[in-house]
């Protein structure tokens, strides 16, 4: 058998890469790959006696998964909600700014959120597409 030639290889930037059908499950594997060993890391620390740390008790594959998909998710929801408020004429708006806080800090910076209004006084006719 003939080894092939380092022009015929194709690369890939991981074996998520290599083995998923598409970019967007290649990178969901990625994420939960390093989100497992992440938490088998923290899972393994023990105290001098062999007995799970606090920190390493508490985390799960499960857990830090679920965790980095909301951090992602955030992330998503930061960049739509500063596009529809800056559509809307509102990206000034201090509701709009203690949301964003929010969503950029990744937890609670401002319990006072809701009830969000629906409409500011200083929000004028034809703003997205409304009369």
């Amino acid at each position: 058998m003939q080894k092939p030639k380092d022009s015929d290889r194709q690369r890939f930037a991981s074996v998520w890469d290599a083995i998923e059908d598409t970019p967007e499950e290649a990178a969901r594997m990625r994420a939960l790959s390093e989100s497992r060993m992440k938490a088998e890391a923290v899972a393994s620390k023990s105290d001098d006696g062999g007995n799970p740390t606090t920190e390493g008790a508490r985390m799960s594959p499960a857990c830090e998964a679920s965790i980095d998909e909301l951090l992602t998710l955030i992330g998503e929801a930061y960049q739509v909600v500063g596009i529809l408020a800056d559509e809307c004429g509102r990206f000034d708006d201090p509701h709009v700014t203690k949301v964003m806080d929010n969503l950029a800090a990744g937890h609670m910076v401002h319990a006072d959120v809701l009830p969000f209004p629906s409409k500011p006084n200083h929000l004028l006719p034809g703003h997205c597409g409304k009369d």
